[in-house]
């Protein structure tokens, strides 16, 4: 388990790959030992203050997406249908999730059929369960929040990333992906040009803030009044990833969870979807986890969910696998 206020999953999987490999990384920090307190506080002063700046302009981004979205998110709290209510006020809840695992040959044949790739395809995939879901916006389009990883060879940041909305229609998406796949490619490039996104400008702040302020500020990049579904891909794994231990595993899957979270901070943001997907071992492995605003959420009805939208794509999937 890592947290994200740390490190990426690319970077994470990278890290399970290096010790499969037995591969040591100069990070830079010095030995345990070799510097006085004195020193060491000294230079933490003084990395602290080259570093300002980019704390004031996380704050900055926080603020400035909090003007833009106040009113679209109060519309679209007064529009959304009310949650039910439990005894005992607000409660920890486990959001389910589940891992869906495809025939890779299978998964790259339909991205052929529909005229896209693998990443456009897991976006195909996530309007359809958006719109199974009820996260659709008043026009019909579903907001699709892509993670872009702009990690390079070598590259050692925590969070190497930024992300991008793209706004698409999901009527055809099981049909036809050409479209969707040229808007999706033109807005991830765009992205990768112009990394200064503020949908992500809190996770600077998650680490150096109390709990409750970082699960509001991680709660921005995930929600808000888009009703975004946000899809996270890490691509082609290395061999090694799947030899956390030194052996290969039947079967490996990375996952997010977000422990000790409560019903009003989920359904505050407008709850979450979220597909994170990775291709190895010749599977197509989608995590899907989801907390839906006036659903019962069960682990159940959310395999439901992903069975019945993979069925559209005619695509036979393994659940939980």
């Amino acid at each position: 388990m890592a947290s994200h206020a740390v490190v990426d999953a690319i970077a994470f999987g990278q890290a399970i790959v290096d010790a499969a490999e037995g591969r040591t990384r100069d990070l830079g920090y010095l030995p345990a030992g070799s510097r006085t307190l004195r020193r060491a506080l000294r230079a933490d002063l003084r990395q602290t203050v080259e570093e300002l700046p980019d704390v004031l302009h996380a704050v900055g981004g926080v603020v400035r997406r909090l003007r833009r979205d106040r009113e679209e998110f109060r519309s679209s709290i007064k529009a959304a249908p009310p949650s039910p209510r439990t005894a005992g006020g607000d409660q920890t809840v486990a959001v389910p999730a589940v891992t869906a695992c495809i025939d890779l040959a299978e998964w790259d044949a339909c991205a052929k059929r529909l005229g896209a790739n693998s990443n456009s395809l897991v976006g195909g995939v996530a309007c359809r369960l958006a719109v199974r879901a009820g996260r659709v916006q008043g026009d019909g389009t579903v907001t699709l929040r892509f993670v872009v990883s702009l990690r390079t060879e070598g590259d050692t940041r925590g969070n190497a990333l930024t992300a991008v909305d793209v706004a698409v229609d999901p009527e055809h998406a099981a049909r036809n992906l050409g479209e969707m796949h040229a808007k999706i490619t033109r807005a991830v490039l765009e992205a990768m040009e112009d990394s200064d996104n503020e949908l992500l400008a809190p996770l600077p702040l998650a680490a150096v803030t109390p709990t409750w302020v970082a699960r509001r500020l991680l709660g921005m990049a995930a929600g808000g009044p888009g009703l975004p579904v946000t899809c996270s891909n890490v691509g082609d794994l290395p061999p090694a990833a799947n030899r956390p231990d030194g052996t290969d595993a039947d079967s490996a899957y990375m996952r997010q969870i977000e422990p000790n979270i409560t019903r009003n901070e989920l359904e505050g943001t407008g709850g979450r979807m979220l597909l994170s997907s990775g291709r190895s071992r010749g599977k197509m492995r989608i995590g899907v986890s989801a907390y839906l605003v006036g659903r019962s959420n069960t682990k159940d009805e959310l395999r439901e969910l992903v069975s019945r939208t993979l069925a559209e794509f005619d695509l036979n999937a393994e659940i939980d696998c």
